[in-house]
């Protein structure tokens, strides 16, 4: 800068108007292409700073979706295993053997709650959506994953169901008390009658064979009904977050 003034100052001096001219839009102009360099490498960095944290939350993505996997796979082992005791239960009581004490076995066996409750992994991609990144990912992507976020909000039995199943449990069970495995998590803490107690045999020594049977084959079946909603939605998540995460996987190698 102070070679510049020093010529400057000569032009001036020297009265030479078209060269001090000349020599004054060259150090503007040296000036501006001075300020687009230095706004061309700002924006250089700011690009490389958002894809730095755009393939952050990329990365973040890919865990959650993967922690989405197992979670849904584990609730699928549950709800299918469940569903395959409460077949057994029904082939059990098809036997043209079954007898009272066996429906009471099988009662005594059933297990009231309902599988298929999951908290869905949404952290990386309410990060992209509340940082405006989410508009950066590739359209395919914006795709998939409005598809897999509309199917975890949807997801859940039908309401008449669950309801139906609940009126169907709560129906008769004052004369058929469940007995809770107190040792289960679900039933931590709650305090249940032993199935040896005097009272629960006194109950069941005046149970009736038909109408426990037909009880018990309308709750069965209204459980079935309900966690197998929730089993095709489940399978139906999972096949669009692995289709989702193999193409994540492809486009890193």
């Amino acid at each position: 800068m102070k070679i510049f003034r020093k010529v400057r100052q000569k032009l001036a001096s020297e009265n030479k108007v078209a060269a001090y001219l000349r020599y004054a839009f060259g150090e503007i102009l040296l000036l501006v292409i001075g300020i687009l360099i230095a706004l061309q490498v700002n924006n250089w960095n700011e690009q490389r700073k958002s894809k730095q944290e755009l393939n952050q939350l990329k990365i973040s993505l890919i865990s959650d979706l993967t922690k989405d996997t197992v979670s849904i796979s584990n609730e699928l082992k549950n709800l299918i295993a469940d569903n395959a005791k409460i077949s057994s239960y029904y082939k059990r009581m098809g036997s043209p053997y079954v007898t009272r004490d066996t429906l009471i076995q099988i009662y005594q066996e059933f297990y009231p709650s309902i599988y298929g409750d999951i908290s869905f992994n949404n952290n990386a991609l309410n990060s992209l959506r509340s940082t405006g990144y989410f508009s950066s990912l590739e359209n395919w992507l914006q795709k998939d994953l409005i598809e897999i976020s509309e199917l975890k909000e949807n997801y859940g039995p039908i309401r008449s169901d669950i309801a139906n199943y609940v009126d169907v449990l709560t129906l008769d069970a004052h004369h058929y008390p469940l007995t809770l495995d107190t040792n289960h998590p679900q039933y931590s803490g709650i305090t249940s009658l032993k199935p040896d107690s005097k009272l629960i045999k006194e109950i069941w020594k005046h149970a009736n064979f038909v109408e426990l049977g037909s009880y018990m084959n309308a709750l069965f079946e209204a459980k079935s009904v309900v966690q197998q909603e929730c089993i095709i939605q489940l399978m139906k998540i999972q096949k669009h977050i692995v289709a989702t995460l193999q193409k994540l996987n492809s486009e890193k190698h």
